[in-house]
Protein backbone atom coordinates (compact mmCIF):
# COMPACT_ATOMS: atom_id res chain seq x y z
CA UNK A 1 0.00 0.00 0.00
CA UNK A 2 0.97 3.41 -0.87
CA UNK A 3 2.30 5.49 1.97
CA UNK A 4 1.71 9.15 0.67
CA UNK A 5 -0.74 10.88 -2.26
CA UNK A 6 1.21 11.82 -5.79
CA UNK A 7 3.33 15.01 -4.62
CA UNK A 8 0.62 15.54 -2.00
CA UNK A 9 -0.04 19.23 -0.58
CA UNK A 10 -1.42 20.48 2.40
CA UNK A 11 -4.86 20.22 1.52
CA UNK A 12 -7.45 17.98 3.27
CA UNK A 13 -8.76 14.92 1.54
CA UNK A 14 -11.15 12.79 2.52
CA UNK A 15 -10.16 9.12 1.71
CA UNK A 16 -11.88 6.07 3.56
CA UNK A 17 -10.05 2.88 3.53
CA UNK A 18 -7.15 4.90 1.52
CA UNK A 19 -8.67 3.98 -1.43
CA UNK A 20 -8.14 7.35 -2.87
CA UNK A 21 -4.00 7.21 -2.06
CA UNK A 22 -4.18 3.56 -3.68
CA UNK A 23 -6.05 4.49 -7.22
CA UNK A 24 -3.85 8.16 -7.50
CA UNK A 25 -0.39 6.29 -7.01
CA UNK A 26 -1.63 3.38 -9.29
CA UNK A 27 -3.52 5.54 -11.87
CA UNK A 28 -1.32 8.64 -12.14
CA UNK A 29 1.73 9.15 -14.78
CA UNK A 30 4.53 11.66 -15.38
CA UNK A 31 4.99 13.61 -18.72
CA UNK A 32 6.30 16.95 -19.56
CA UNK A 33 3.19 17.74 -21.79
CA UNK A 34 0.73 19.74 -20.46
CA UNK A 35 -2.89 19.01 -21.23
CA UNK A 36 -4.65 19.87 -24.68
CA UNK A 37 -7.33 21.94 -24.09
CA UNK A 38 -10.66 20.76 -26.39
CA UNK A 39 -12.47 23.74 -24.87
CA UNK A 40 -11.11 26.77 -23.22
CA UNK A 41 -12.42 30.26 -22.09
CA UNK A 42 -10.63 32.99 -20.55
CA UNK A 43 -11.96 35.32 -18.12
CA UNK A 44 -9.92 38.32 -16.35
CA UNK A 45 -9.18 38.64 -12.49
CA UNK A 46 -8.30 41.89 -10.84
CA UNK A 47 -5.39 41.34 -8.88
CA UNK A 48 -4.22 43.49 -6.34
CA UNK A 49 -1.61 45.40 -9.01
CA UNK A 50 -3.13 47.70 -11.41
CA UNK A 51 -3.21 44.85 -13.93
CA UNK A 52 -5.53 41.84 -14.79
CA UNK A 53 -4.24 38.66 -15.17
CA UNK A 54 -6.27 36.12 -17.73
CA UNK A 55 -7.67 32.80 -16.54
CA UNK A 56 -9.19 29.50 -17.78
CA UNK A 57 -12.65 30.52 -16.46
CA UNK A 58 -14.18 27.38 -17.59
CA UNK A 59 -12.06 24.14 -19.90
CA UNK A 60 -12.71 20.90 -21.06
CA UNK A 61 -8.58 18.69 -21.65
CA UNK A 62 -7.30 15.82 -22.86
CA UNK A 63 -6.21 13.65 -21.20
CA UNK A 64 -9.83 13.94 -19.26
CA UNK A 65 -10.20 17.39 -17.17
CA UNK A 66 -12.91 19.29 -16.45
CA UNK A 67 -12.17 22.88 -14.81
CA UNK A 68 -14.96 25.76 -13.76
CA UNK A 69 -13.84 28.77 -11.69
CA UNK A 70 -15.64 31.44 -11.13
CA UNK A 71 -14.59 34.74 -9.02
CA UNK A 72 -17.27 36.36 -7.18
CA UNK A 73 -17.40 39.80 -7.46
CA UNK A 74 -16.80 40.61 -3.85
CA UNK A 75 -13.67 42.38 -3.73
CA UNK A 76 -13.57 45.57 -1.65
CA UNK A 77 -11.05 48.19 -0.77
CA UNK A 78 -9.83 47.80 2.97
CA UNK A 79 -7.08 50.18 4.99
CA UNK A 80 -3.55 49.18 5.62
CA UNK A 81 -0.40 50.83 6.40
CA UNK A 82 0.38 53.35 4.40
CA UNK A 83 3.51 52.70 2.47
CA UNK A 84 5.02 53.50 -1.05
CA UNK A 85 2.83 50.96 -2.46
CA UNK A 86 0.01 52.31 -1.02
CA UNK A 87 0.77 56.02 -0.02
CA UNK A 88 -2.77 56.75 0.72
CA UNK A 89 -3.55 53.91 3.05
CA UNK A 90 -6.11 52.03 0.49
CA UNK A 91 -5.55 48.69 -1.10
CA UNK A 92 -7.81 46.93 -3.41
CA UNK A 93 -8.49 43.22 -2.23
CA UNK A 94 -10.05 41.06 -5.11
CA UNK A 95 -13.07 38.70 -4.87
CA UNK A 96 -12.84 35.04 -3.95
CA UNK A 97 -12.85 32.51 -6.67
CA UNK A 98 -14.90 28.98 -6.84
CA UNK A 99 -13.05 26.28 -7.95
CA UNK A 100 -14.44 23.47 -9.31
CA UNK A 101 -12.05 20.49 -11.05
CA UNK A 102 -12.95 16.92 -11.71
CA UNK A 103 -10.12 14.30 -13.95
CA UNK A 104 -6.60 13.69 -14.44
CA UNK A 105 -5.27 16.98 -12.91
CA UNK A 106 -1.70 18.32 -14.57
CA UNK A 107 0.95 19.17 -12.29
CA UNK A 108 3.84 20.41 -13.51
CA UNK A 109 5.57 20.86 -10.17
CA UNK A 110 5.66 16.65 -9.74
CA UNK A 111 9.10 15.21 -10.78
CA UNK A 112 8.90 17.28 -14.53
CA UNK A 113 5.45 17.38 -14.49
CA UNK A 114 2.46 14.67 -14.47
CA UNK A 115 -1.05 13.71 -14.08
CA UNK A 116 -2.87 12.98 -11.12
CA UNK A 117 -6.28 10.98 -11.32
CA UNK A 118 -8.73 10.61 -9.68
CA UNK A 119 -8.88 14.10 -8.32
CA UNK A 120 -11.86 15.75 -7.58
CA UNK A 121 -11.96 19.11 -5.93
CA UNK A 122 -14.76 22.01 -4.67
CA UNK A 123 -12.99 25.11 -3.57
CA UNK A 124 -15.78 27.59 -2.27
CA UNK A 125 -13.28 30.24 -1.17
CA UNK A 126 -9.97 30.14 -3.04
CA UNK A 127 -8.12 33.69 -2.78
CA UNK A 128 -6.65 33.46 -6.51
CA UNK A 129 -7.99 31.57 -10.02
CA UNK A 130 -5.58 29.61 -11.12
CA UNK A 131 -4.24 31.08 -14.70
CA UNK A 132 -3.67 28.16 -16.49
CA UNK A 133 -6.35 25.94 -15.33
CA UNK A 134 -4.88 23.31 -13.57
Amino acid sequence: MATAYPNEGPDKRLDLFAILKWLQNALSFHSARPPRWLLKETGWFQNWLPEQIEFVEFGIAWPPYLVSQIVRRDGDIRQVPVSLEHPDGLKWFPGSVLLFRVGWRYDPNWDGGGYIFPTIALKTDFGFPMEKGY
